[in-house]
């Protein structure tokens, strides 16, 4: 008897975007819909990885590295499978300039990221940071499975960086299972050395697994999904149609996946079966034959990103005299406003790449862009996307007259542009005289975010039309030796991340103890002892200590500890066990102690003890969460910069207001307002994104509302009324967008902002 409680996961390395889908393997039973059934949990994350000095981060708060500290920052991670020599790795670095590019060395046909970890200079291979990321995703899926979505973000972590706070949105207090079954999704353009380098990766994870081409995931996941009903459909339409098939009861369907750095295209034909010919399937009465597919490795929404970001650094150096470095801050924001331009095109004639503070301190970078000129642009790339469907077509023996239907799936930006939708409708033929609502054979009903990963999570509960990558000729750089070498490298980094955790630990610790003995001497209720001087000069000297503390040694952080905590049993034992159990976290088990007493810690820091900070102190930590907030926006890590902002407001709103001058109050009500704006802002961009097609409805009324409360307070913000439209917009709501605009175009007439949502709404309501 099969178990429907075993783990299935199914993983998506996305060159962009990595995606995890997880759940019992009743979840996903044939009977289920992965759409309408919740038992599946989702998560996204960009795919990179930082070594932080002596700590590995992961997803966005690796990518944050991008203003901070990038040089020890892989992102993209799966476009690494393609390298093998030095034409590959500078073709995959011409192709990444908008992002960091890591010091590497190609060794032997082995990439090696040069990386700074450990106070040392660290090769770390392709497999072992694959590996690493892979071990992230598992406890993602752990998190996922045993959480809520309310609360997989745990507190931010102070201190967690020289120069960044960092988020911990991993399985802290738990040890990492890996699931039952698990898949992982590869590029469609794998070749048997890429595939022998995720075997090695899935090894330092400790996971096995089945690996599928990204095309086959998907077309597992639309099988799954759509089969049997799917193709009664199609048969219906295909009777209404001139394809030129030879039998009505054959229908050919094209799938083609525009991904961020690949497109892939399978064609697959569907017909009635008998019941041994489907005999491997899920189903019995529809017979499922992929007839070809194919991928162009080096064609992909990068390509697109690339044409319009070129056109902009020859504007900026044309008009500014300045020019913009590959890999560096300002090509990365670059690519984000090419990215959102690119998508407001997908629904307006025009739009405007804006960029406050980009040329130099003080000078914008506005730039009118319009659906013609981004067509231009594209022109080249309109013949490579021909030629591709051409040869996949071709491959499949058939006419393109002969699909009567194309779904279409990718990242949401590549996925809706005009010019190529249009590029496919002429390539494949429109249903001329049909149905008005069914005249194109474009359509879009796959889940662009997460169907390559649900596909693999169904080819794991045993629900198969596509055959999974396998590697039998163990082709490839890296052999026992190499693996058991990877392995001891491992073994070290991760003894080099808990001794740096255990010193973080036990400074997190110390901050309690001194928060506490603070509370107690300047407390003017003292119930067990006077102020007297060794309490006194121990406070003094420890917050010096914490203070200056950066990289000392895990010894002298203790020693300083064991002091303090010495002298508090010595001197307040009550406070003393108060503090024991509020440090030690009891109940709690698990693995990962030093990093979960860590959390517990801070997170008494954060919350409890916290509401004791004074109002100058709350106000000062709101400035710095909102100024770091703002850093955040402008580097594309929208999730993080929303949690900066929601804990700056819940600081100001512990300021004791009767306390303060009419002055003082004026200025925290400003602080409040600017932080409700921002936060509209990065929640509306956020809705944008691929990894919150889940929340993005939530996401926009959030926008709404935290408008509101900035319009309560200012109602002057121009801005606010700007990010209320723009939400109100993006959820349909066409009449409260255009009085919000007009509200706002009556403080600021001459915002193009303002002006570009009254045009939107115009072409959208327009009959």
């Amino acid at each position: 008897m099969v178990d429907d409680s075993k783990a299935v996961m199914g993983i998506d390395l996305g060159a962009h975007l990595s995606v995890f889908a997880c759940g019992a393997l009743a979840n996903f039973d044939e009977t289920h819909s992965a759409e309408t059934n919740s038992g599946i949990k989702k998560a996204y994350v960009p795919s990179c990885i930082s070594f932080d000095d002596k700590i590995l981060t992961y997803g966005a708060e690796a990518e944050a590295r991008v203003n901070y500290e990038p040089k020890n920052l892989v992102m993209n991670i799966p476009m690494w499978l393609g390298v093998h020599d030095v034409r590959t790795a500078r073709e995959l670095e011409d192709r990444v300039a908008f992002c960091p590019y890591p010091h590497v060395t190609i060794d032997q046909g082995k990439v090696l990221f040069r990386v700074a970890f450990g106070d040392k200079e660290t090769h770390v291979p392709l497999p072992l940071a694959i590996g690493f990321f892979l071990e992230h995703l598992l406890e993602k899926g752990n998190t996922a499975r045993s959480t809520s979505a309310e609360n997989e973000i745990l507190p931010l972590v102070r201190g967690f960086s020289r120069s960044l706070r960092i988020f911990s949105r991993d399985a802290a207090d738990g040890i990492i299972r890996p699931p039952e079954m698990a898949a992982i999704v590869l590029p469609s353009s794998v070749d048997a050395r890429a595939i022998r380098e995720a075997e090695v990766s899935a090894k330092m994870a400790g996971l096995t697994v089945t690996m599928l081409r990204r095309i086959d995931a998907i077309v597992n996941f639309w099988a799954c999904e759509k089969l049997p009903q799917e193709y009664h459909k199609l048969v219906d339409l295909q009777k209404r149609l001139d394809t030129g098939a030879q039998d009505d009861q054959a229908v050919r369907l094209a799938v083609i996946d525009i991904g961020f750095a690949e497109t892939s295209m399978a064609v697959v034909e569907l017909s009635k079966s008998a019941p041994e010919e489907a005999k491997h399937q899920p189903q019995k009465e529809v017979l499922l034959k992929v007839l070809s597919n194919d991928v162009d490795r080096a064609l992909g929404f990068v390509e697109v990103i690339r044409a319009v970001a070129t056109h902009v650094a020859a504007h900026v150096e044309k008009k500014y005299n300045a020019q913009i470095r590959s890999h560096s801050k300002k090509c990365w924001r670059l690519h984000l406003a090419c990215i959102r331009a690119i998508r407001e095109l997908n629904d307006l004639p025009e739009t405007v790449i804006d960029m406050e503070n980009f040329i130099l301190e003080n000078t914008d970078l506005r730039m009118d862009c319009t659906l013609k000129h981004f067509e231009g642009l594209c022109e080249p790339l309109k013949e490579r996307f021909k030629k591709f469907f051409e040869r996949v077509i071709y491959s499949a023996g058939i006419d393109a007259k002969n699909i009567v239907a194309v779904d279409l799936t990718g990242v949401s930006g590549a996925a809706r542009m005009p010019w190529l939708t249009d590029l496919i409708e002429r390539f494949f033929g429109s249903h001329d005289g049909v149905d008005p609502q069914s005249n194109c054979k474009v359509r879009r009903t796959i889940d662009t975010s997460a169907a390559a990963a649900i596909g693999a999570g169904y080819f794991c509960a045993g629900k198969k039309y596509v055959a999974s990558l396998v590697n039998n000729t163990q082709l490839g750089p890296y052999d026992d030796d190499d693996l058991r070498e990877m392995r001891a490298l491992r073994d070290e980094m991760i003894e080099i991340e808990a001794k740096e955790l255990r010193r973080r630990a036990m400074k997190a610790k110390l901050q309690l103890y001194v928060h506490e003995l603070r509370a107690v001497v300047d407390s003017p209720k003292r119930d067990e002892t006077e102020r007297d001087e060794e309490s006194s000069k121990l406070l003094q000297d420890a917050d010096a200590f914490l203070a200056n503390i950066s990289t000392e040694p895990y010894e002298e952080v203790k020693k300083i500890y064991d002091r303090v905590r010495s002298f508090f049993e010595r001197t307040y034992s009550r406070v003393y066990n108060i503090v024991e159990r509020k440090a030690t976290g009891e109940g709690e088990e698990g693995g990962k102690q030093d990093k979960r007493d860590m959390i517990h810690v801070l997170n008494q820091l954060e919350g409890d003890a916290a509401k004791r900070l004074s109002n100058t102190l709350c106000v000062r930590r709101a400035h710095q969460d909102y100024r770091e907030a703002l850093n955040f926006i402008e580097g594309g890590q929208f999730e993080l910069s929303g949690y900066l902002l929601k804990r700056g407001l819940t600081f100001l709103d512990r300021v004791k207001t009767s306390d303060l001058k009419d002055d003082d109050v004026k200025e925290i009500s400003a602080l409040k307002a600017s932080i409700y704006v921002q936060l509209a802002k990065s929640e509306c961009f956020q809705a944008d994104e691929d990894g919150a097609i889940d929340a993005r409805e939530q996401l926009l009324r959030d926008a709404v509302e935290n408008c509101t409360k900035a319009l309560e307070l200012d109602t002057k913000r121009e801005k606010a009324y700007l990010y209320r439209a723009r939400a109100h917009l993006q959820l349909g709501d066409y009449r409260e967008a255009s009085e919000d605009a007009k509200s706002g175009e009556l403080l600021a007439p001459a915002d193009r902002h303002l002006k570009k949502i009254q045009e939107e709404i115009k072409l959208r309501i327009r009959p």
